[in-house]
């Protein structure tokens, strides 16, 4: 392995580290602590740990706040890229969804009916989405 995919390895391992912290609210009050304190705790430099952050600012994780700090956006608002296969995915389940609502609908609650649309909204949204 060389230098190059060695850091680049470092940085999604980075990301991946600081993505699971955010969302196991290790940052309660919704800042990332300083960047020092970051690459401490992760044990890597401050250059990989800036691009970890520039990766999550790419995807609405994170704004920065000159002389504030880096503050943690809500959950859904941020980016998230997935893969092919998974949209593939989304897009059958929708389908299959739809199918047995309309077999189904008279067997149905409200409520369940209510939820299913509400998976089949979310779906739809997701799946127009750039991959």
């Amino acid at each position: 392995m060389n230098i190059n995919t060695q850091k680049v390895s470092l940085v999604a391992d980075t990301f991946t580290s600081l993505v699971d912290c955010i969302l196991h609210v290790e940052y309660p009050n919704g800042m990332l602590p300083p960047q020092e304190v970051l690459a401490k705790r992760f044990n890597v430099s401050r250059t990989v740990l800036r691009e970890a952050i520039a990766m999550m600012l790419t995807r609405n994780m994170l704004t920065v706040r000159p002389k504030i700090g880096t503050k943690i956006n809500p959950q859904d608002q941020w980016l998230v890229l997935v893969s092919q296969e998974v949209m593939d995915a989304a897009k059958e389940a929708k389908e299959l969804l739809e199918m047995l609502m309309h077999i189904y609908h008279h067997h149905i609650t409200d409520s369940d009916l209510y939820r299913a649309q509400a998976a089949i909204d979310t779906l739809t949204k997701a799946t127009k989405a750039k991959v």
